[in-house]
C-alpha cells in the first residue's frame, strides 16, 4: 500500500481512500459520501 505524499496531487489512478488522506493531509473536508470524481473535484 502506497502512502499518498502531500505534495503530490492524487489523480484518477489513485484510489477513493488515498485521495481521502491527501484531502486529510491538506485539511480539505469532504462529504463522507463523496464519490471519486468529486473528491478529485476538491483536489483542483
Amino acid at each position: 500500500m502506497s502512502d499518498v505524499q502531500a505534495d503530490v496531487k492524487p489523480t484518477s489512478a489513485n484510489t477513493v481512500a488515498e485521495i481521502k488522506a491527501y484531502l486529510d493531509k491538506k485539511k480539505i473536508s469532504y462529504p463522507s459520501s463523496a464519490n471519486k470524481d468529486a473528491l478529485l473535484g476538491l483536489v483542483e
